[in-house]
């Protein structure tokens, strides 16, 4: 059937998406977003003129850096992209005044700010942002990837809302570690913009905080610009609170260059979130004075944004409106100067600071990327009683045994309280353990796997579960730019020793968005590790390993596989590094390397290949990532021949993976014949029942195979 043709609406031109606003454009948040407004000295109300000062000097130590990075940035001596918070430091400043130790705070690509109004150091960002050793990150953040734990800043990141979910990871973490005393909890912080609460992670955010209650900050700095893009042509409110609302989370919306405004809102929402009354979020609006990258203020760039009104905003100026209200308080021009002027020294010796001293070392590059794996316990290890199982089975043994022995871990995901729903794989667990240990979570598959990174940052040690990795794909900004990549961005200070469960749900004509095996990729991925447990001993005891790893794991089990028994010994904590490669079949014809229920079809077919005279070696691989390619090589260099089975596709698969480092790991004149690969149908998966059939590759299908590259 032919589609009728598009018909473009009558008149409409360039500018047909938008309404663009005019004159008298009508606010949601009114005299704030105009800035002939609150230009006037502010009401300082009855707070400490000693704390006041303090924060004005905050301001302008802020003020300072940041001029001075953008220096930098047109002498050409930073590189990295530098996002300047010029104009709105009385917002990060606001906050930071009712931030104690115990507060986790992440931020965003603009967080020069919020690194500072805790208490940071001047010198390592500014040697950060020029790459060197002694930068807050070691050299390997830049400008948007800052770090001062012991400060109370957890990190920060470039990617628009990606820290949003670690904060509520940290806010998790918070309830759970339970009041400190009787000032209430800690809480997580989240810094970010208006852009950012266009993003789906937000939303999916402020309903799991409101949903457990958390004690969970979310602070947006509304500067009515995303990258180039007036607010007013992104959302039809220009007012952000209004998610908040929706949400039923406290909030409130204030001036962002009223420094005691945000101060007292801040104060009031803060003790909120700490007594354990749930999340709340503060909306300060502010107005960048630079543009979205770099020193220049980019008139005209995007729509609405003049240097008339760059002008106009400039008169808010957080830092002169302080300090023309200090004047009453005995603050005068003389100590507003001498203030200026100890911060200008302050950052100038910083400065030089940052341009002597040192680069990393070469060495560097990849020594933070994985941990070093704890060495295996040395005591001896019971083997009896065994019991039988079956590969799910084994599985909850395995969060039993690390529930029951390992206060740090916990277990998060959807449909963790249901007897079927994982396979067997977690029954009844919340009973024995408690719904505060295993978490069924609103259908946020973003959200749940960014706060389980936050949370492992912040002492925790947890497992969130994703019942099909086809789900999974909806948080690859989760694992794909944070978990993998934490440690090494931050020069190998913190990891994220969190464990992400994905589940191969095949077969059952449960078509092409339930039955995906995605392994390779993630394997692709340097900094997160990979296994693919083939046995139900590795089931459990790879799973172990896994949660006590110190680095970001993805464990990997194929439903095909739970009805496998086995008889175990007693559990007990093992290290990573103890899962080589194993060889689970002898042979001397033929080298069959797999993973997962790979494994067991190229066992079965190597049975078939014995009834006729061929001797076939079985691989199993375990860990796709690091993959250790060393069993293979020699398996293949005795064999002469190799096949690689994988249970997903041929293009860039782990197939082709296999092949490669066994190629680079052998003298090819050696080989018998060229390596080939049994991989999945090049389609995605059918629904239908005979084409589900003709999909899969079977145990005899493998044999053949093999049989082929014999007779070469």
């Amino acid at each position: 059937m032919n589609q009728p043709a598009t018909k473009r609406a009558e008149g409409a031109g360039d500018d047909a998406f938008y309404t663009i606003p005019g004159k008298g454009w009508i606010s949601d948040l009114g005299d704030l977003a105009n800035p002939a407004q609150f230009t006037a000295p502010i009401d300082l109300r009855n707070i400490d003129t000693q704390k006041l000062t303090s924060a004005l000097r905050t301001m302008m130590l802020i003020r300072a850096t940041e001029e001075t990075i953008a220096d930098m940035v047109v002498a050409g001596d930073i590189k990295c992209p530098a996002h300047l918070a010029i104009g709105q430091e009385a917002a990060s400043v606001g906050i930071a005044a009712h931030l104690r130790p115990g507060d986790r705070a992440f931020g965003c690509h603009r967080s020069h700010s919020h690194y500072l109004a805790v208490g940071a150091s001047v010198e390592a960002l500014l040697a950060e942002t020029l790459g060197k050793a002694n930068g807050c990150a070691k050299g390997f953040g830049g400008s948007m990837h800052l770090y001062a734990k012991d400060h109370g800043f957890y990190g920060s990141v470039p990617i628009v809302a990606g820290t949003i979910p670690l904060a509520v990871g940290a806010a998790m973490a918070a309830k759970m570690d339970g009041p400190a005393g009787n000032t209430g909890m800690d809480v997580g912080v989240a810094y970010f913009g208006d852009g950012a609460c266009e993003e789906g992670v937000f939303h999916e955010c402020l309903n799991m905080a409101a949903s457990f209650k958390l004690p969970m900050v979310f602070v947006v700095e509304n500067n009515l610009f995303s990258s180039h893009l007036d607010i007013h042509l992104r959302q039809p409110s220009d007012k952000i609170s209004r998610f908040a609302e929706a949400a039923r989370i406290k909030c409130a919306t204030v001036d962002g260059n009223d420094i005691v405004s945000v101060m007292q809102t801040a104060g009031d929402l803060i003790a909120h979130a700490r007594a354990g009354h749930g999340p709340v979020l503060i909306e300060a609006v502010t107005y960048r004075w630079r543009g979205h990258v770099g020193p220049d203020e980019n008139i005209d760039v995007g729509v609405r944004r003049s240097a008339a009104e760059v002008s106009a905003w400039k008169q808010r100026d957080p830092i002169g409106r302080l300090a023309a209200s200090l004047k009453d308080r005995g603050f005068s021009a003389d100590n507003f100067n001498a203030m200026q002027d100890d911060v200008k020294q302050q950052v100038a010796a910083a400065k030089k600071s940052a341009y002597d001293a040192p680069w990393p070392t070469d060495g560097m590059l990849t020594s933070t990327v994985y941990a070093t794996p704890k060495k295996p316990d040395s005591k001896p290890i019971a083997v009896t009683p065994t019991t039988h199982m079956n590969y799910g089975q084994a599985i909850r043994a395995g969060y039993e045994y690390l529930l029951a022995n390992h206060k740090d871990v916990f277990v998060l995901g959807q449909g963790v309280w249901s007897p079927w729903y994982v396979g067997s794989s977690m029954t009844d667990l919340d009973k024995q353990f408690g719904k505060n240990r295993v978490i069924d979570t609103p259908v946020s598959e973003a959200a749940e796997t960014g706060a389980a990174i936050g949370a492992s940052l912040c002492g925790y040690r947890p497992i969130v579960i994703h019942p099909r990795i086809d789900f999974m794909i909806l948080a690859c900004d989760a694992i794909a730019n944070q978990a993998s990549k934490w440690a090494h961005m931050l020069g190998g200070q913190d990891r994220a020793k969190v464990t992400i469960r994905g589940i191969i749900n095949r077969g059952g004509e449960q078509g092409a968005q339930h039955s995906q095996a995605l392994h390779s990729w993630f394997a692709h991925l340097p900094g997160l590790r990979v296994l693919m447990p083939a046995t139900a001993a590795d089931a459990r005891d790879m799973l172990i390993a896994a949660t006590l790893c110190d680095d970001p794991v993805l464990y990997i089990d194929d439903r095909w596989l739970y009805d496998l028994t086995d008889d175990l010994p007693p559990a007990h904590d093992v290290s990573i590094d103890a899962f080589k490669p194993a060889v689970r079949r002898e042979g001397s014809d033929i080298t069959l390397v797999a993973a997962s229920y790979s494994v067991q079809q190229s066992l079965e077919a190597a049975r078939l290949l014995e009834q006729d005279g061929i001797s076939a070696e079985v691989i199993d691989l375990r860990a796709i990532n690091p993959i250790d390619h060393s069993v293979s090589a020699a398996s293949v260099a005795k064999t002469g021949r190799l096949l690689a089975v994988d249970g997903g596709w041929t293009n860039c698969g782990l197939a082709g993976e296999i092949i490669a480092g066994a190629l680079e790991h052998v003298d090819v004149t050696g080989l018998k014949c060229a390596p080939a690969r049994m991989t999945l149908t090049n389609a995605p998966a059918p629904t239908s029942r005979p084409l589900e059939k003709l999909y899969y590759a079977t145990p005899a299908q493998i044999a053949d195979k093999a049989k082929q590259l014999i007779k070469k």
